[in-house]
């Protein structure tokens, strides 16, 4: 089963990988489908915006 992990970067934006690398950015989840890591993508990025996410450093 292939599992899509939900990291952040240091600019604080959401991407899609399928190796959890690197190990430095924090986890927003790990999906089984593609469709359900560009949910939680959007869902963090909405949270962020209304000031309850995680801030670029």
């Amino acid at each position: 089963m292939k599992k899509y992990f939900v990291l952040v970067n240091k600019e604080g934006l959401p991407y899609i990988s399928i190796k959890r690398e690197p190990n430095n950015c924090p986890l927003v989840g790990i999906c089984s489908d593609l469709a359900s890591a560009k949910s939680l993508m959007k869902a963090f990025l909405e949270s962020r915006d209304k000031g309850k996410g995680i801030k670029p450093e």
